[in-house]
């Protein structure tokens, strides 16, 4: 395979079920072989919901509620509480966030793990600055008030910094060091990117042509031909802009899985182009200009940040909105014109059903997830405080449903109290099917996704969790064909040996009749240079058949399988990756390298 080709192109090692390499495979030990007759499949499930409760009383977290006080409801079927936990700061667990996280455990040379690593305290808290959706001159207001609010940051609270233009870029990860986080926010790759956004006068710009076409006796018809590329061209451009915002929230999902608690995301946003939730059964489709129907991508989105427990704080960049009839750069499109009083009243009409309904979107994506809405505001510190304030102050409950039908609908989620009058704030509900149907599992677009997981610079996913050592083979082989994709990989090359160890408890295994534990996986080590160019890529499919004995051994120690890849001398960013097909879950971890050309040994004559 080429080396100009796309990742996509390049891990088309996706669609085949056994692919053949240079390299060699260590096969997984069972105790004994299978039968060649088909096995009967076991299957149970036992389906968890998880649900965080933040309860306020005007602005101030409630304490002492006991499970005896809560009401759960799912499709209105009364559910029984099975865990209750209180996660209230005081004055002792505020002593305890003020120390560091734990430091991740030392590692042999050339081991590296995808483990996130937070601390023990009860959430963490995500700070994405959205410069898709989001005009320049707004992104350096939500940066200033973002710096503003670290230099007096609550000691031992746990934040990320993440920005989002082309694609999600992890700026800072989990710290509680501000300085640190301020360092990352001064530095180069948080300057403000060009948006996708439409321009502040392209109405205007539009209707002036429109004026002018008329003015010079354009036909009717060449009049609504024109009207009808603008609107296809606004289409395009918000497509590309709802299908970007939804795979970084997809890769936001996987980042934030492997964390355990709940999450904040606090996402600082010009514009909220759609629901991500569904409401009166309009899931996934834009609200305003365009009717196309995400449906699939969000109804992900969905699931992936319900069952990280991300509650979302969607925050309006654009703080106190100014009309843009108001604006002097504006005034002339309202000059004396025949029908000006006209277009004046339409324009303010369309503003205000524009920012109805962004806001609208706001504030169903907060309640849908379990966090708030800031809008019409600039008090963007305030926002930042009210979802950290939140992730101190919340109670855990979790059910098992009673309805074990898990047909993919979505459910709704209803919680009262019965005590006192007070605000809830919680995720309302799922998509039954998550992890729970086995002809739903690898049916999402899993694979596609695993493909965007693994491109250079996306966040680790946590799904599946692992340890790889890369080091160079040894002794280096003579020179010989090139192991990998790229056959025609530019010498000096080193020969490099990739070995995971997986966890096994978030991969799909089938216990079958016999006492086996069968599935398989896959695993995609892809070689890129500084500016996301794919090098050299290799992808091993292994099935696995565990006997009772070495499930048990492979469940302490790890899934372990073998790679050998060619990489070429100097920087390189090593980006390895398990996908587990049948429940859709990945785990990913981008390595950064020197890599040095290694003597090869002598060629026997």
């Amino acid at each position: 395979m080429r080396v100009g080709m796309s990742l996509a192109l390049s891990v088309l090692l996706l669609s085949s079920a056994t692919h053949s390499f240079k390299g060699q495979i260590t096969q997984l030990p069972s105790t004994s072989s299978p039968s060649a007759t088909p096995a009967v499949t076991l299957t149970t499930t036992s389906r968890v919901v998880l649900i965080d409760v933040v309860v306020s009383d005007g602005g101030e977290p409630v304490r002492g509620l006991k499970k005896e006080d809560y009401t759960l409801l799912e499709d209105g079927q009364p559910q029984t509480i099975a865990f209750f936990e209180p996660h209230i700061e005081n004055a002792t667990s505020k002593e305890e966030s003020s120390k560091e996280a734990p430091k991740v455990p030392s590692l042999p040379a050339g081991t590296y793990s995808n483990l996130p690593v937070s601390h023990v305290t009860d959430s963490v808290t995500v700070l994405l600055l959205d410069a898709l959706n989001t005009y320049t001159e707004d992104q350096l207001y939500i940066r200033r008030q973002m710096i503003r609010y670290l230099k007096t940051l609550p000691s031992g609270r746990r934040i990320a910094v993440f920005t989002l233009g082309s694609r999600l870029r992890l700026l800072r990860g989990f710290t509680s060091d501000s300085e640190s986080l301020l360092v990352a926010l001064n530095s180069k790759e948080a300057n403000p990117q060009e948006p996708l956004v439409p321009q502040k006068d392209e109405v205007y710009k539009d209707r002036e042509v429109l004026d002018m076409l008329a003015a010079g006796g354009a036909s009717r018809q060449t009049i609504e031909n024109y009207k009808d590329f603008m609107a296809d061209s606004k289409a395009f451009q918000t497509d590309m802009r709802v299908n970007l915002t939804l795979e970084a929230m997809q890769e936001l999902g996987r980042y934030l899985s492997g964390i355990p608690g709940r999450k904040n995301l606090v996402w600082f946003s010009g514009s909220f182009p759609l629901n991500i939730f569904p409401d009166n059964h309009q899931a996934g489709q834009l609200s305003r200009d365009v009717s196309r129907d995400y449906s699939t991508k969000v109804r992900m989105t969905a699931d992936l940040l319900a069952a990280a427990r991300v509650a979302v704080y969607p925050v309006d960049a654009r703080g106190l909105l100014l009309a843009p009839m108001f604006d002097v750069a504006q005034q002339g499109d309202y000059g004396p014109t025949p029908d000006r009083t006209k277009r004046f009243k339409d324009d303010l009409a369309a503003f205000q059903l524009e920012a109805g309904a962004e806001h609208s979107a706001m504030d169903l994506l907060a309640k849908e997830t379990g966090g708030r809405a800031v809008y019409e505001s600039n008090g963007l510190k305030e926002a930042m405080a009210n979802a950290i304030s939140d992730g101190s102050n919340f109670y855990t409950l979790a059910y098992i449903p009673t309805n074990k039908d898990f047909d993919g609908k979505f459910r709704r989620i209803d919680i009262k109290l019965d005590v006192g009058k007070y605000q809830l704030f919680y995720r309302r509900g799922y998509f039954a099917d998550e992890g729970s149907l086995p002809q739903s599992r690898g049916s999402k677009g899993a694979d596609g996704v695993f493909v965007a997981a693994m491109r250079r610079g996306v966040p680790s996913a946590t799904q599946i969790v692992f340890d790889v050592r890369v080091v160079p083979s040894g002794p280096q082989p003579p020179p010989g064909p090139i192991v990998g994709e790229n056959s025609t990989l530019k010498r000096p090359v080193t020969r490099y040996a990739v070995d995971y160890a997986a966890d096994l408890s978030a991969i799909n295994l089938n216990l079958t009749s016999k006492g086996f534990h069968k599935g398989e996986v896959l695993l995609v080590a892809a070689a890129y240079d500084r500016e996301g160019k794919l090098l050299n890529a290799i992808s091993t499919t292994q099935p696995i058949a565990l006997g009772p004995e070495a499930y048990a051994q492979f469940s302490q120690n790890g899934l372990q399988i073998h790679q050998v890849i060619d990489l070429p001398k100097g920087e390189v960013y090593l980006r390895t990756g398990i996908y587990d097909p049948d429940s859709g879950h990945i785990g990913t971890l981008e390595i950064p390298m020197n890599v040095a050309a290694e003597k090869a040994i002598a060629s026997k004559p």
